[in-house]
């Protein structure tokens, strides 16, 4: 019975969760980001230990996507920029091609994704 109880308390919380309204719409993505090339300079910059040793493999052109978290940041509606690069690591060996997703709304970098790292938890689960 405490279980039924429980499981019935936690799907109230859960159910009074409300999201926040999403940023733009599905006509609003921004500004088209003309200057795409700089914006993934100085995300190189400001992102790896080395910058300098960064080879850009590959950057493709923008695209219109959403971008967020829906139940915790909203959602935001701004374009990607798809990145390979190989970078030097702490250890001074490049890492590979690694693949990065940057999102971008009006020229404001929003926030990055590597596509190449295990998802969270990966080595706990070995």
């Amino acid at each position: 019975m405490r279980t039924v109880i429980s499981i019935f308390f936690v799907l109230l919380i859960c159910g009074c969760v409300t999201t926040p309204p999403p940023i733009g719409g599905p006509d609003e993505y921004g500004t088209y980001p003309d200057d795409y090339e700089q914006i993934v300079k100085r995300w190189i910059n400001l992102t790896f230990l080395d910058p300098d040793s960064v080879k850009v493999l590959n950057i493709q052109r923008p695209q219109k996507q959403v971008y967020g978290e829906p139940f915790t940041r909203g959602t935001t509606y701004c374009y990607l920029i798809p990145v390979a690069v190989n970078a030097k690591n702490a250890f001074g060996g490049y890492t590979g091609r690694e693949m990065y997703s940057l999102y971008v709304r009006n020229g404001t970098l929003l926030g990055d994704v590597n596509l190449s790292a295990p998802p969270p938890g990966f080595w706990l689960n070995q």
